[in-house]
């Protein structure tokens, strides 16, 4: 996290990805924010995914359905595609996390890696 503080600037906004191999290193990568779109339409994936399912409680690199889905999305003209549960609860975009603000509070869907942003 030295690293990225070193490098970035503060008033930019920051794609940080911390990835843990099976030898227990560490790498770090991050890129600006600054040329992601801000506004656009959302798709709907038709694929539900398994709450239940480990791999959907933490990030992972098992990321085939996100990666093509979202492909297809973008490439239709689309900011994202949203996935829902068996529930079918919103849970997270293939490139993005689901924030609701709510008063001064903030919420993300259940089931779901918690806490993906320090700043708002």
């Amino acid at each position: 996290m030295k690293k990225v503080s070193t490098n970035c600037i503060s008033s930019n906004t920051y794609r940080v990805k911390i990835s843990l191999n099976y030898l227990g290193k560490f790498t770090l990568e991050f890129q600006t924010l600054e040329n992601f779109p801000k506004k656009g339409t959302l798709k709907i994936c038709n694929t539900l995914m398994n709450s239940s399912s480990e791999f959907r409680k933490h990030k992972t690199n098992l990321r085939e359905i996100y990666d093509r889905e979202g492909k297809r999305s973008r490439e239709a003209g689309h900011l994202d595609i949203l996935f829902l549960n068996e529930k079918k609860e919103i849970t997270e975009g293939s490139i993005s996390n689901i924030f609701v603000k709510i008063g001064n509070s903030y919420f993300t869907p259940p089931d779901v890696f918690r806490f993906t942003s320090r700043y708002f």
